[in-house]
C-alpha cells in the first residue's frame, strides 16, 4: 500500500469530524486479506511511520469483510448483494452463500453504519458484461439537491482503472433522486427515473461526468510523489459538490 494511503487515514483520523468518515476497501482481486492485515497493523500502532497511532474502530475482522456479488437475473438490472466472507484467502468468486444485505438500501445500511469494511467485488460479472461501467464496482449517489454538505453521505471512490470511456470503466454509479441541472445525466432505463425513492444505474457517459465529484481516477505516480494527493482530491470533490448544492 502506498505511504500516501496511510498518510490519508492518519489525517482523517485527526480531523474533528472523523466520526463522519467511513472507509470501504474495494477490490476485484485476491489481495483483500493482505490489505486488511496492513490496515490492522496500522490501526494497532505497528506502522513504522506512525508508531503509537491506534484506532480500534479501524480494526477489520470477519464481521466486516464481504464479497459483493451481482444477482445474475435474466433481463433487467441485477441486484447487488453482500455475502458473508467465507474465510478463504484466495480469489474464490463464489464466497459464502450467506447473504448479509440484498439491494441498494440494505447494502448502504451496512457500509454506512461501519467505521470500516472490505468488499471483494464481482470481477466475473464485470468481465461477462464487457467491462461496462454499470456492471463494475457500484457506488451509491443520492442527489445533492436540497442537501447540505455537513449532513450529506458523500461517497468518493478512488481507482486506477477508472477511465474516461463510457463503455469501459471499472466503476458504476447507482443514483437516487433528481438530477442537478447542468450535468445532463441519464439513466440506463428511463422508467427508473420516475421513482424518486429507487436507485438506478447511470449510463457510462453520465458516469464520466461525475469524475472529480464522486469518482477519482488514480494516476499511480501522483500519490507516490505527493503524500497529500488523496487528501487534495477529497477536498476537490467536496468543493465541487458544495458548488452544485449552492448553485441549485
Amino acid at each position: 500500500l502506498l505511504p500516501a494511503f496511510f498518510h490519508t487515514l492518519y489525517n482523517l483520523a485527526k480531523q474533528s469530524n472523523d466520526q463522519n468518515v467511513r472507509i470501504v476497501i474495494r477490490s476485484f482481486g485476491s489481495d483483500v486479506h493482505d490489505v486488511v492485515d496492513a490496515i490492522n497493523a496500522f490501526a494497532t500502532g505497528h506502522h513504522p511511520d506512525y508508531p503509537g497511532f491506534e484506532k480500534k474502530e479501524w480494526i477489520l475482522g470477519g464481521e466486516n469483510m464481504f464479497r459483493g456479488r451481482w444477482d445474475r437475473r435474466r433481463g433487467g438490472e441485477g441486484v447487488y448483494r453482500l455475502h458473508r466472507w467465507n474465510g478463504g484467502g484466495g480469489d474464490d468468486n463464489e464466497g459464502s452463500t450467506t447473504v448479509v444485505a440484498s439491494g441498494d438500501e440494505e447494502v448502504l445500511d451496512v457500509i454506512e453504519s461501519q467505521w470500516i469494511c472490505a468488499i471483494q467485488d464481482d470481477y466475473q460479472y464485470w468481465y461477462d458484461h464487457d467491462c461496462q461501467p454499470h456492471a463494475g464496482k457500484p457506488i451509491w449517489v443520492r442527489s445533492p439537491l436540497g442537501q447540505s454538505l455537513r449532513n450529506y453521505h458523500h461517497h468518493i471512490i478512488f481507482d486506477d482503472n477508472i477511465k474516461n470511456d463510457p463503455d469501459d470503466s471499472i466503476v458504476g454509479v447507482r443514483w437516487q433522486g433528481p438530477y442537478p441541472p447542468g450535468l445532463a445525466l441519464e439513466s440506463m432505463d428511463s422508467s427508473k427515473e420516475l421513482s424518486g425513492s429507487s436507485f438506478f444505474s447511470l449510463t457510462g457517459d453520465s458516469v464520466r461526468k461525475l469524475q472529480a465529484k464522486y469518482l477519482v481516477q488514480v494516476p499511480t505516480m501522483e500519490p507516490i510523489l505527493n503524500l497529500n494527493w488523496f487528501l487534495q482530491q477529497i477536498e476537490e470533490c467536496e468543493k465541487n459538490i458544495s458548488d452544485v448544492m449552492i448553485q441549485n
